[in-house]
């Protein structure tokens, strides 16, 4: 059996890549690389020619290129070549094991400059300071420091006296030639901690060591590279997003990075968020989010009486059930189901405490949308934010571990941390009749769905209110086009349009013909009724939590809502459609015809709303419209036939 990965155990480690010049020597830690990265980047572990790795110490990287005159011990990757030739018989990367880089916290801003001269010694108490630019001996006193950025330059001394020194670096650490890093009195690596939470910047890597320089440190940059120019010697443990060594560099394992550090972990621990898929190919690592990018986050709390509010909603939708539609309020499903107001307000004060912008609340107290720059979002969640890339070459923000928060108040789900699918409308075989192709007018599809009784034909929807979740805006010129076509003529009026989350997050909408499509078929059905279009953007989350939410809290609250969209499902997004059926909204879906292909893995997957399959409408000048069926209506309410992994209701089961 292969040893278990542990981060106590590697002398270096990375998240993507290790480059090792020649005659590079490497003694006493492990060498690893913690996920699979895009094909496109190369082999992720090169080691140069004539380089030694202490046998007695395991290689783990998804991808090894050995140079000529390697001498090393066990590896564990998925594809090795060894002097330009392949080898077999593998023992494979073992990628759900590789434990995540240490976190590495933003350093608080504020100080003043401290700059060392050539001839000077400063013997420095710790504290906060800005940049610090060393060309003499700066003596660090034992205690915690912060700057913005370290230089050292040609010969200069970075030393801690007595020990149990910790440095935290906003942006970089450079050292030029010759310069020195180490604890006093022989003390060991592990009483010298470097933290640099910076990203590399053009030219300049987040850790630069010249040449010939020596360091004695425990040195960690998790969003930023760690260089090693020719001739450095180092003791200690170093990790990185990626780490070079140049040549004849010589690296000593001391300490090693400690798995229950301080600021690792919150005291409440998320699941379900990060594992490597089992095929390398899914997914891969691009690189780390750039620390200003602002990344949003949708944190949910769960309903009070989670059991209770399902056997009501199974309640007041049995024809047979004395509470048969007798539904909620709004303000009565507040009341009962919706969290707590100091549970909620404990959550914004956590996120307001972490750095973090709200965006969004809704009086259910059950989602708060919050946005901030990257660092601060993976320092509230205790995680490193990486990109990788979805199988159309686009890139999406994952986390690189289970998260976890500093907060009391338990958490339902965060989504924001995984964005594999992209949203995507259904699919139109031919038009809705727009303005601009008018293949049928709004009477025809009445007749066809409705009916030509008069009795029928009095179904105008008055007094509804009708929700359409979209993604995109529409031309208010198209819906008056399709309007003034109709006999009689269907009122725009009618048509408002809800923007749920708008800049500084999203600052444009494309017009869309499916959001029209979706606008003209509701006047079409029912002319009379109220129609808002709820316009929101799942963004990097790839669920429609904040739409879904701004559904149920609606005012005026709806009455019946649709959605024509198929993106992530996630529990958040479930209890909007909970309270909507609770309150005795029917919600819509388009099937996509899954009913008859199999489980598709996204929002379908929801339960209480109705799938709806299409039809193809025929039409007769002689006679009545007619439309036949295209699929099953398969959904938590059933209208066909049971499918995927949902249940139907209690009053429908053995019903076929």
């Amino acid at each position: 059996m292969p040893p278990i990965p542990s981060i106590t155990d590697f002398v270096m480690y990375s998240e993507r890549s290790i480059r090792v010049g020649r005659r590079a020597r490497v003694f006493g830690g492990d060498i690893g690389v913690h996920a699979v990265a895009q094909s496109s980047f190369g082999f992720q572990l090169t080691i140069g020619s004539e380089t030694v790795i202490e046998p007695s110490h395991p290689v783990f990287s998804p991808s090894i290129s050995l140079g000529r005159g390697v001498r090393l011990g066990s590896m564990s990757a998925n594809s090795i070549e060894d002097n330009g030739i392949a080898l077999g018989s593998l023992e494979p990367f073992p990628a759900s094991s590789m434990p995540p880089l240490p976190l590495v916290p933003i350093p608080p801003a504020g100080g003043s400059d401290i700059g060392v001269s050539e001839s000077e010694v400063l013997a420095l108490l710790p504290g906060n300071y800005d940049a610090l630019v060393v060309n003499g001996i700066v003596a660090m006193n034992p205690g915690g420091y912060t700057f913005s950025s370290v230089t050292l330059g040609d010969r200069a001394k970075l030393v801690a006296i007595a020990g149990d020194v910790r440095i935290d670096i906003g942006a970089h650490l450079t050292a030029g030639r010759d310069a020195e890093i180490y604890p006093a009195f022989r003390e060991n690596a592990g009483d010298l901690l470097i933290l640099v939470a910076g990203n590399d910047q053009p030219g300049v890597p987040a850790v630069s060591l010249g040449e010939r320089t020596s360091i004695r440190a425990l040195l960690a940059a998790p969003h930023g590279s760690v260089s090693f120019a020719d001739r450095v010697q180092a003791q200690g443990a170093f990790a990185g997003m990626d780490i070079a060594l140049g040549e004849d560099v010589r690296i000593e394992f001391e300490n090693g990075f400690s798995q229950n550090a301080r600021g690792q972990q919150g005291s409440q621990q998320l699941q379900g968020y990060y594992g490597p898929h089992p095929d390398p190919a899914v997914a891969p690592l691009v690189g780390p989010v750039p620390a200003d990018t602002i990344v949003p986050v949708n944190i949910g709390l769960p309903v009070r009486d989670p059991q209770g509010l399902q056997t009501f909603i199974e309640q007041v939708s049995d024809p047979k059930n004395p509470l048969f539609r007798k539904h909620l309020t709004q303000a009565e499903f507040y009341a009962t189901y919706g969290a707590a107001d100091a549970d909620y307000a404990s959550l914004k004060t956590w996120a307001i405490n972490n750095g973090l912008t709200i965006d969004g609340t809704y009086p259910n107290n059950l989602l708060l949308s919050v946005s901030g720059p990257a660092a601060q979002v993976g320092q509230a969640l205790y995680v490193n934010l990486v990109y990788r890339l979805r199988p159309d070459g686009t890139e999406f923000v994952a986390v690189d571990r289970e998260p976890s928060v500093d907060l009391a108040v338990a958490i339902l789900e965060i989504t924001g941390l995984t964005d594999f699918r992209l949203p995507q409308p259904a699919q139109v075989n031919g038009t809705g009749g727009s303005s601009n192709n008018p293949l049928y007018r709004a009477d025809d599809l009445r007749q066809a769905y409705v009916g030509p009784t008069p009795a029928l034909l009095e179904l105008t929807g008055s007094g509804q209110v009708i929700g359409l979740l979209e993604l995109n805006s529409f031309s208010q010129s198209d819906i008056e086009g399709y309007d003034a076509l109709q006999n009689p003529p269907r009122d725009p009026g009618g048509v408002t349009l809800n923007i749920v989350q708008g800049p500084p997050i999203f600052t444009s909408y494309s017009n869309d013909p499916e959001t029209a499509l979706d606008i003209e078929m509701v006047q079409a059905m029912a002319p009379d009724a109220q129609v808002i279009s709820f316009l929101g953007n799942t963004g990097i989350t790839s669920h429609g939590d904040t739409i879904f939410h701004a559904m149920a809290t609606s005012s005026p609250p709806l009455t019946c809502a649709s959605c024509s969209y198929i993106f992530g499902r996630s529990s958040n997004s479930q209890q909007a459609l909970d309270q909507m059926a609770a309150q005795g909204v029917s919600f819509f879906t388009c099937s996509w015809d899954y009913g008859n292909i199999g489980d598709p893995q996204s929002n379908l997957d929801m339960g209480n709303q109705t799938l709806v399959g299409g039809t193809y409408l025929h039409t007769n000048p002689l006679t009545a419209a007619t439309s036949t069926t295209l699929a099953v209506y398969p959904a938590n309410y059933y209208a066909g036939e049971a499918t995927w992994n949902q249940n139907p209701p209690p009053w429908q089961k053995g019903v076929r």
